[in-house]
C-alpha cells in the first residue's frame, strides 16, 4: 500500500500537475488547491483549509507544498505544533522583492511575514534553481544588489535542495519544418501590468523598432498598451497549450528577457522546439542557455540590438539543434521524478 501525502498548491499551472502525477506513481497524494483569488476569500479558504488539514493530518506521512504562501501557514504551524514533517517548493517568486516592478514576496507587507514563518518552520526547502539561495543581481541597478532566500533571511537554518524542472520530448520537438527567416517570439500569461517589465516586453518593443528587417510576435494576454507597437511586432492571445509547439516551431529565436525568474518552463519548451535562446543574465536563465544562444548582460536596449543582429548571423541550425539537446539531456523528467521523490524520502525518514 502506498503512502499518504498531502499536496498543497495556490495556483494550478501545467507544471504543478506533472509534479503531482510524478508524486502519484510513489506515493498516494491526497490535493488541496488553494485560490489565489480573490484576495477577499483568503480568510474562508484558510478555514477550509484548516478543517482539511484537521482531517487528513493523522492519516498521512508528510505535505509537500508547491510555492510559499498563504497556502504554506498552516502546513508550517503543523510541523511546528505536530511535528508533522513538511516541505515548500520554492520557484521564483517566494525568493525575490524588486520593489520597482512590484514583484517579489518579500516586497509583499504580510505576505513576507507569512513566507518568513513558513520557510522558518518547515522542514526543509528545494528550489528549482541554487541561483534563488542566494546570488549577485546584475542585471538591472533599480533593485537590490543581491536575490534568493538566504539573502532576506540571513538566518534561516535550513537545508535547501535545488531541484530542476522535466521535460519531455514528445510534447515539445523540433518539427523539421521551414521557420519564417530572421523571426524572434516569445510568451507569456499576461504582458501588461508590471509583467510587462519582468517579462522584458518593453525591451523587444524598443529593439523591434531598430530593427525594421526582422519579426517578433508576444503571445500573451494583454489590454490594450498605452505605447508603441511598431509594424513588424504581431501581438496575439494565447494560444491552447496543445498548440504550443506548433507556434515555436515557425519561429528561429525565443526571447526570456525577464528581469526575475526561477527555472522558465517556456524558455525549456521553446528550445526543445527548435528556437534558439536570447535571454537576460538572470538567476537560471545562463545555466539553461549554456552555449546553444545568446545572453544579455544589462537591461539595455542597444545591447540586445546587437545582440539580435549576432544572433541572425550566426550558424543557427547547429544552435537550434544544440538547444533541444541541451534541455533534452540535462533536464529530462526522469530527472526531475527521481529528485522529488528523493526530496519526499527525506521527510518520510
Amino acid at each position: 500500500m502506498k503512502k499518504k501525502i498531502l499536496c498543497i498548491y495556490s495556483n494550478k499551472y501545467t507544471f504543478i500537475r506533472k509534479d503531482v502525477d510524478l508524486l502519484a506513481k510513489h506515493y498516494e497524494v491526497i490535493e488541496f488547491g488553494f485560490p489565489s483569488h480573490p484576495k477577499w476569500k483568503t480568510p474562508l479558504y484558510l478555514i477550509k483549509q484548516f478543517f482539511f488539514m484537521l482531517y487528513w493530518m493523522p492519516k498521512v506521512e508528510a505535505t509537500i507544498c508547491m510555492f510559499a504562501g498563504y497556502h504554506t501557514f498552516l502546513p508550517a504551524l503543523c510541523t511546528r505544533l505536530f511535528n508533522t514533517p513538511s516541505t515548500i517548493i520554492l520557484a521564483g517568486f517566494d525568493c525575490y522583492s524588486f520593489p520597482s516592478i512590484h514583484y517579489g514576496i518579500f516586497n509583499q507587507g504580510i505576505l513576507k511575514q507569512i513566507a518568513r514563518f513558513s520557510c522558518t518552520h518547515v522542514t526543509n526547502l528545494a528550489v528549482v534553481h541554487e541561483s534563488m539561495i542566494d546570488s549577485a543581481y546584475t542585471y538591472d541597478q533599480a533593485d537590490f544588489p543581491r536575490q534568493g532566500l538566504r539573502y532576506f533571511m540571513p538566518r534561516l537554518e535550513k537545508t535547501i535542495v535545488p531541484m530542476y524542472y522535466g521535460y519531455e520530448t514528445t510534447r515539445f520537438f523540433n518539427k523539421q519544418e521551414t521557420r519564417k527567416p530572421n523571426s524572434f517570439v516569445t510568451i507569456s500569461i499576461d504582458i501588461s501590468g508590471s509583467t510587462f517589465y519582468r517579462k522584458g516586453i518593453d525591451l523587444i518593443l524598443k529593439a523591434a523598432k531598430q530593427l525594421p528587417d526582422y519579426t517578433f510576435t508576444i503571445i500573451g494576454k494583454t489590454t490594450d498598451l498605452a505605447v508603441e507597437v511598431p509594424a513588424n511586432v504581431s501581438i496575439i492571445p494565447p494560444v491552447p497549450y496543445d498548440e504550443v509547439n506548433d507556434y515555436l516551431n515557425q519561429y528561429e529565436f525565443y526571447f526570456q528577457l525577464s528581469m526575475a525568474e526561477g527555472f522558465p518552463n517556456a524558455l525549456c519548451e521553446a528550445m526543445m522546439s527548435g528556437c534558439i535562446p536570447i535571454g537576460s543574465e538572470v538567476f537560471s536563465i545562463p545555466y539553461i542557455i549554456g552555449d546553444t544562444g545568446f545572453v544579455l548582460p544589462k537591461r539595455d536596449v542597444n545591447q540586445l540590438v546587437e545582440l539580435c543582429k549576432l544572433a541572425v548571423n550566426a550558424d543557427k541550425p547547429l544552435l537550434s539543434q544544440k538547444a533541444g539537446e541541451r534541455i533534452a539531456t540535462n533536464f529530462p523528467v526522469s530527472r526531475r521524478e527521481k529528485e522529488i521523490v528523493a526530496l519526499t524520502a527525506m521527510l518520510i525518514k
